[in-house]
């Protein structure tokens, strides 16, 4: 979406400053300085005509997007300090700021993360800031080293991380987070933003939080749609999309918006009849795509540029088709409904129950909303009785939810894992908060990992306009129990739309899926996934049981799909170890052939 890198050097100076900066303005001539002064030098990527760029001030810059908040006065306005940022605009961002008086550099990251944000010494006194690994990597004379100990975390749980990645010497500037690197060598991370401070100031009713939920994302969508003349929206059928593409058309007046619907071979990822009814609502006109089925060796070519292991290393296909489709429909940006479940609550469990319980006690609304839930979830209504009451005289660990295993591990790969430590933050500072919203705020870390940034992401914006920090706000002020409106799984996002919606989608009671679509990939590449992980660096360091993965990895096993995801897991994290070694080993400099 947006790539900019800023050498920081607070603590030596311009001495230690101005040869990084001279190497780095040589092998990027074309890029735009917007900040320099004897603490930090910023530059960022002059990319044709999208709209995102970077605001200077006096002492900073503001890097990506930012929109005034209704309290602001205007957009237009000089951006404020990163103190009040938080406050005064949201968007999609990174905020560099010097203070000259002592020296100190901070960086602020908007709470949604949409702008990448990472962190690397370079040399003695000099940290680079940035979005992009290769355009910094080769400034750092001395090589990197995999982090084994988060490896063998993500191959547990690849959906909760924190500020750890792949490699020991990078760490993520997490969303929300201000990085302060003073003159004396000292960086002070702080949480300026915390889902769990702002899920403790609850709406009145659901009345006021469906009205909420619609006006901050009316005001979302129209804030990004304004910003392209043309754009194509992932149609899926779904919910959310359908809830974007009538907030394009209804509210944003937007014309130039065209539906693109992902076809795959699989039945439970035909959507197509739930688009069509969508697209023919709105008037708009509907791209019905073909996903090719690739084998293994068609293995994205962005891995390497990674800082973790990711799912989209799969060759799935929707990144082969991005360059052609973005030039045949003219579009500027990728829009989607991404975020949708997280904020709107979907997979609402029993749980939500306890929450009620502990917000207002065992009165009439409880004893209501206990019973919704129960019809929702398939449990008993006593059973979810008995449930709220244990859930709240014995709150479960925060950290309990992140251990689900890889069955797959040898002993040694499945034991030792520090849960705590590279979990999410955002997760285990919010262990006091009940059980449902401590979930809600889960699957918002685990949001990060949906995010495209690679492949089509690098010819259009991509821009998924619900989630903002508006909607995020009101979404964590909301209650619960109160997303299972009508006794429906979103059901409160249900009627805060319902104008937008037509009446298949409204009333839908099921999602469509992917799984297939993985699984014939999979079982396409059977012999090249069995030799890849049999014969790796997995197995070299100890971490993956070959008997174990030799047994999953057989056609039967396979179709039954129990272990899919543990496959997928270990099988992406292969992929990733041998493309950044490899993407490692091809710069100059000592010690890199032993990286």
């Amino acid at each position: 979406m947006h790539r900019y890198v800023a050498l920081i050097s607070p603590e030596a100076g311009p001495a230690a400053l101005e040869p990084a900066a001279a190497r780095f303005a040589q092998r990027f001539p074309t890029w735009r300085t917007v900040m320099a002064n004897d603490h930090v030098r910023v530059w960022t990527q002059v990319n044709g005509d999208t709209p995102l760029g970077a605001e200077r001030h006096a002492q900073g810059c503001l890097l990506g997007k930012a929109f005034a908040t209704a309290e602001s006065t205007t957009d237009s306005a000089p951006p404020p300090s990163v103190a009040d940022l938080l406050q005064r605009r949201w968007g999609a961002y990174v905020a560099v700021q010097n203070d000259p008086a002592s020296g100190s550099v901070e960086v602020l990251r908007d709470p949604t993360g949409r702008v990448e944000c990472w962190r690397m010494g370079l040399t003695a006194g000099v940290e680079a800031v940035f979005s992009h690994y290769e355009d910094v990597r080769w400034l750092r004379d001395a090589p990197v080293a995999l982090h084994w100990n988060y490896i063998r975390y993500h191959l547990h749980n690849d959906w909760c991380r924190g500020a750890d990645t792949g490699l020991q010497e990078v760490e993520e500037i997490l969303p929300g987070e201000r990085v302060t690197f003073r003159p004396d060598g000292v960086v002070d991370r702080e949480r300026a933003w915390r889902p769990s401070q702002v899920a403790g100031r609850h709406l009145a009713t659901p009345a006021e939080a469906a009205k909420a939920m619609r006006r901050a994302a009316e005001t979302s969508v129209s804030a990004w749609a304004a910003l392209y003349d043309r754009l194509a929206l992932d149609l899926s059928g779904g919910l959310d999309s359908a809830i974007v593409l009538g907030l394009l058309r209804r509210h944003a007046g937007h014309g130039g918006v065209v539906g693109v619907n992902w076809v795959t071979s699989q039945v439970e990822g035909d959507e197509r009849a739930f688009a069509r009814d969508v697209a023919k609502l709105h008037g708009i006109e509907l791209i019905e795509v073909d996903v090719p089925r690739l084998g293994l060796d068609d293995i994205t070519p962005f891995a390497g540029r990674l800082l973790r292991p990711s799912n989209r290393i799969m060759p799935l296909g929707y990144d082969q088709l991005a360059e052609g489709l973005r030039v045949r429909l003219g579009a500027q940006a990728y829009f989607s409904g991404t975020g949708g479940d997280h904020l709107f609550y979907d997979h609402l469990g029993a749980e939500a129950a306890a929450d009620c319980l502990r917000r207002q006690g065992p009165t009439p609304r409880f004893f209501e909303a206990a019973y919704r839930l129960a019809q929702l979830s398939g449990e008993t209504f006593w059973h979810v009785l008995a449930m709220s009451v244990r859930a709240n005289l014995h709150s479960p660990r925060a950290d309990a939810r992140l251990e689900r295993g890889n069955s797959l591990l040898t002993p040694e790969g499945q034991t030792g894992v520090d849960f705590t430590r590279f979990a999410h933050p955002w997760l285990t500072e919010a262990a006091h908060m009940p059980p449902a919203k401590l979930l809600q705020i889960l699957n918002i870390s685990e949001l990060q990992r949906h995010y495209w940034r690679y492949g089509r992401a690098d010819v259009a914006d991509e821009v998924h306009p619900l989630f903002s920090q508006p909607l995020l706000e009101v979404c964590l002020q909301t209650p619960s129990d109160w997303f299972a409106a009508d006794g429906l799984q979103r059901g409160l996002a249900r009627r805060a739309f319902a104008d937008l919606l037509p009446e298949s989608i409204r009333t839908r009671r099921t999602k469509g899926a992917n799984t297939s679509h993985w699984m014939s990939l999979l079982a396409d590449s059977l012999p090249t996934v069995r030799e890849t992980l049999m014969e790796g660096r997995l197995v070299a360091e100890g971490l993956l049981d070959r008997a174990r993965m030799a047994a999953a990895l057989q056609p039967l096993p396979l179709a039954a799909g129990r272990e899919l995801m543990s496959i997928v897991r270990c099988l992406t994290t292969e992929l990733w170890v041998r493309a950044t070694e490899a993407a490692e080993r091809s710069l100059p400099g000592p010690g890199r052939q032993a990286a």
